[in-house]
C-alpha cells in the first residue's frame, strides 16, 4: 500500500509540473504573438509611408501638384 501512495504522489507531482509547463508555454506563445502583431503593424505603417514617399517622388505626381498649386492662385 505504501508503494501505491508513493506512485500516486509522484504521478501527481509530474502532472502538476506538466500543467505548469503547458501554462507557461501558452503564456510565452501569446507574448510572442503579441510582439509579432506589433512588428507587423509597424512594418505595415513603414511600407505605407514608403509608398506615399515614392508616390511623391514620381515626376508626374510632382508636376501635377505644382500645376494645381499655380492654378489655385
Amino acid at each position: 500500500m505504501e508503494d501505491m501512495q508513493t506512485v500516486i504522489i509522484l504521478m501527481t507531482a509530474v502532472i502538476i509540473i506538466h500543467s505548469v509547463t503547458i501554462i507557461v508555454l501558452f503564456g510565452v506563445i501569446i507574448a510572442l504573438l503579441t510582439k509579432l502583431k506589433r512588428l507587423v503593424n509597424h512594418a505595415e505603417a513603414t511600407v505605407s509611408n514608403i509608398a506615399q514617399a515614392t508616390e511623391w517622388l514620381s515626376p508626374v505626381k510632382l508636376f501635377t501638384e505644382v500645376v494645381q498649386l499655380f492654378r489655385k492662385k
